[in-house]
């Protein structure tokens, strides 16, 4: 195997809060798994304070059970990473040439510009990513008609977007390569956060707006609607609102970047001062 950092060995020295502070600069809180700082260092590099407050800690399965599943990747037609995540779980279960190799056997495709990013990063070629970063716009691409797919993704996807793949395609196949864990922060850590003047919230997946939500449950409390909640999709959106958060803004561009530049737009560095539950 090549050398690494896998995610599996990034920890943050304080979990699930960890403050990265810029002096006088709005704190926006991050509820992914970030342990790679990929968030974080883009809002800093927009002069936001990014505040670590994970409600999903994402687990990759073994790399016996990811290689496996790449034993028949000749059989099909296309590839699809359905997040960065995915690709980093099979590059990390592979030999680098064999993971550069994919693209001689399959066509690759990816859900964003993230996602393609990564492929790229770690020498993997993309032939296809949908104008908009979203599973409603590559599951309607029209180059998946008829073709045989195999999906690598976490265990946690729309049902929605599968069901029409499914429709399209001659064959679909999905490879789960990571588990999404819920983490439920204890009340001192939601005090912690509500007294560093947060001035808004990130939600990146759904499932962190349901981990979220469950958190406040748990801990019986009501979070204020007074600090904006800032979604990097229209599907993430939709499931805040119908937690009956409030929905500031949603990422022109479904992207970390798109997030940190429409927080900007927003202008929510007005609103600092401190809530209580």
């Amino acid at each position: 195997m090549r050398f690494r950092i896998c995610w599996r060995d990034l920890i943050h020295n304080s979990f699930p809060m960890h403050r990265d502070i810029i002096h006088n600069s709005p704190s926006i809180l991050i509820t992914r798994d970030d342990r790679d700082n990929r968030f974080a260092n883009i809002l800093k590099k927009h002069g936001f304070t990014p505040v670590h407050f994970s409600v999903v800690q994402i687990e990759i399965l073994p790399q016996e059970k990811i290689q496996k599943q790449l034993e028949n990747i000749s059989d099909f037609d296309w590839c699809i990473f359905l997040s960065a995540v995915a690709v980093r779980g099979v590059a990390d279960a592979v030999e680098t040439q064999d993971f550069v190799s994919l693209r001689r056997r399959v066509k690759i495709a990816a859900v964003g510009s993230e996602t393609a990013r990564v492929c790229r990063q770690l020498g993997l070629q993309v032939d296809f990513v949908p104008e908009k970063f979203t599973g409603k716009n590559l599951a309607s691409a029209e180059i998946f008609r008829n073709q045989k797919v195999l999906l690598f993704q976490g265990d946690l996807v729309n049902p929605d977007f599968l069901r029409a793949l499914a429709k399209k395609t001659k064959k679909i196949k999905s490879v789960i390569v990571y588990k999404n864990i819920a983490l439920l922060p204890a009340l001192a850590d939601f005090q912690k956060i509500l007294n560093s003047k947060i001035t808004a919230v990130t939600f990146t997946s759904p499932s962190a707006v349901q981990n979220f939500r469950r958190a406040l449950q748990k801990n019986n409390l009501r979070w204020p609607r007074k600090i904006p909640i800032i979604c990097i999709g229209p599907t993430t959106a939709i499931t805040a609102r119908k937690n009956n958060f409030l929905v500031k803004a949603v990422a022109k561009q479904h992207t970390f970047e798109g997030m940190a530049e429409i927080i900007n737009n927003e202008k929510l560095i007005m609103n600092s001062k401190k809530f209580k539950m």
